[in-house]
């Protein structure tokens, strides 16, 4: 049985954490299998722009699966980097995490919350309960600065799970949406975003990621993927078509105009 699965329709793939009697817990082999399937996604599946990830059955992940690493005897971060693995930052094509039912411990703030869109079923709750569990709190700290502190610290130290609700009014995740329409409202924006020009796709979300770095090092990466994502011929067809529909009806605009008003 795989505990990961890996499909595409058209230019998106459909990632499945594939565990659903353990509640898709992180054990080795899953972790394992998420690690190939990301590697998979990034470098050999040229036709996939971007990547939903999801989890079978009741529950998104409910976490680190402490059985699976006691049994072994070791710690899950010898020879695994669960952390690395987790995070889809250094992929340069996008991930949208599906989150329905329970998302906790390291399936909430090691991967949904690093994803580059979070779409939330209204059945989702999020709470990170190692503190409860006598554990320290192990994570990605670029991610935790998406949170408000005091919703950090509550999550934190308090071990209180949010609902998906709480999780959207605190800027945790994208939509709430009804639990039948979490996959096709993902997939939506999924082919909208690969809809878009690759490269400007990926170099802002690489600019985005990089935006907590000191104003130094963004400023000047700002101006090396501006004039990357300027140079390619996504970005002349794009410009020029946006001029061409635009001489009409006025004799000048700007590439970020804001779109009209609807009626």
């Amino acid at each position: 049985m795989n505990f990961v699965t890996y499909e595409r329709q058209g230019t998106v793939a459909l990632v499945t954490l594939n565990r659903p009697e353990r509640l898709n817990a992180l054990g080795h082999q899953l972790l394992t299998e998420l690690q190939e399937t990301w590697l998979r996604f990034q470098f050999e599946d040229e036709e996939a722009q971007v990547a939903i990830v999801r989890g079978a059955g009741r529950a998104f992940c409910s976490g680190l699966d402490a059985k699976d690493w006691a049994e072994r005897g070791r710690s899950p971060r010898e020879g695994i980097a669960v952390r690395d693995i987790l995070g889809t930052e250094e992929l340069s094509k996008p991930v949208i995490a599906a989150v329905h039912g329970h998302c906790v411990g390291g399936g909430f703030n090691m991967l949904a919350l690093r994803c580059d869109l979070c779409i939330a079923a209204d059945t989702a709750v999020f709470s990170l309960p190692e503190v409860e569990r006598g554990v320290l709190l192990r994570g990605y700290p670029l991610a935790w600065a998406r949170v408000p502190k005091a919703v950090m610290m509550e999550l934190a130290l308090l071990c209180e799970p949010l609902s998906a609700r709480r999780a959207y009014e605190v800027g945790l995740v994208n939509r709430v949406v009804p639990e039948g329409d979490l996959l096709p409202t993902a997939r939506a924006l999924a082919e909208r975003l690969a809809g878009f020009p690759p490269p400007a796709v990926r170099n802002s979300k690489r600019l985005v990621i990089k935006a907590t770095q000191p104003p130094e090092a963004i400023d000047l990466l700002e101006q090396i993927l501006f004039r990357e994502t300027a140079a390619g011929a996504h970005a002349t067809d794009r410009m020029s078509a946006f001029v061409a529909s635009r001489s009409g009806r006025q004799s000048g605009g700007t590439f970020d105009q804001p779109p009209s008003t609807p009626e």
